[in-house]
C-alpha cells in the first residue's frame, strides 16, 4: 500500500497521498486515497486504515443495494419468474432509491419509517 509524496506542505509538514488497496465483501478490488501531512502521520494513517478495513465485519460495509443483489442472485433458482419480477420491480422502485446507499449497520427504525 503505497504512500506518495506530493507537492505542497502545511505547517512545515510535507503533503502525502496514502493509497490503501483492499477487497470488499464481494471480492471486488477497491482502493481508497487520502491526503495526509507529515511522513510519520501518513505511515500511521495507512496502518490504522488498513486494520480498520480488515477488521470491519461485512455487515458494516454492506449496503442495502448489495444485500438486495445477493438476495436476488440466490432467489433466482428458488422462485418462479413472475415472483422474481414482482420482487425486483418493488424493491428497485421503492426501496433502492431512498435506501440503496445506506449501510446495513446504519439502518434503524426512524430511518426506515421515513
Amino acid at each position: 500500500m503505497p504512500i506518495y509524496k506530493m507537492k505542497g506542505s502545511k505547517d512545515g509538514k510535507q503533503k502525502y497521498r496514502v493509497r490503501v488497496n483492499y477487497q470488499d465483501m464481494n471480492g471486488i478490488n477497491r482502493q481508497t486515497d487520502r491526503v495526509v501531512y507529515g511522513r510519520s502521520e501518513a505511515i500511521e494513517f495507512e496502518r490504522e486504515f488498513a486494520n480498520t478495513i480488515k477488521n470491519e465485519s461485512p455487515s458494516n460495509r454492506m449496503t442495502v443495494k448489495d444485500l438486495y443483489k445477493e438476495y436476488y442472485a440466490k432467489k433466482q433458482a428458488e422462485l418462479r419468474e413472475q415472483s422474481l419480477r414482482s420482487i425486483k420491480t418493488y424493491i428497485e422502485n421503492h426501496v433502492i432509491p431512498p435506501l440503496g446507499s445506506v449501510k446495513l449497520s446504519k439502518l434503524n427504525k426512524p430511518l426506515l419509517q421515513k
